[in-house]
């Protein structure tokens, strides 16, 4: 809710904490910065994700409706973050930003949600050429951003 009202830059660790109502020393015991929180937000809300399509890709074999499903189960999930999201795009947008896609920090986030493409496409039952699914979950996963 604070970045949503306040922005990211705006908001200081210790304006999260007194909201959380804890110490901020606390807060800094489980975050070392607004950057570690965020992502710890984007990896609780990635495993929502991935537990939200689980039932679509074990019984849809139609890469259209596979697709489809996985998206409208993310938009879900998504759409109560949204204000959020616009003022952390910004930051994440920035290259040398943790936050952003293609950073170091978000490695494990960005593998996770490619492997999950992946399934979705390896499930699937359309004839696709080799080429096209080693590269279609990597292509999904950037049109995803």
């Amino acid at each position: 809710r604070l970045f949503r009202e306040r922005g990211f830059e705006e908001t200081t660790m210790r304006t999260i904490a007194d909201e959380a109502g804890v110490a901020l020393g606390n807060t800094y015991y489980y975050f070392r910065s607004k950057d570690d929180l965020v992502h710890a937000f984007y990896e609780r809300l990635q495993s929502a994700q991935l537990a939200a399509s689980e039932s679509i890709l074990l019984t849809e074999k139609n890469l259209k409706n596979r697709l489809s499903g996985v998206i409208r189960a993310q938009l879900a999930l998504f759409a109560p973050y949204q204000r959020m999201f616009i003022s952390l795009f910004k930051i994440a947008a920035d290259p040398e930003s943790p936050l952003n896609p293609f950073h170091a920090e978000t490695k494990d986030l960005r593998e996770a949600c490619i492997s999950r493409y992946q399934e979705l496409v390896e499930g699937s039952s359309e004839k696709i050429s080799d080429d096209l699914r080693k590269e279609l979950p990597v292509l999904i996963w950037m049109y995803d951003l």
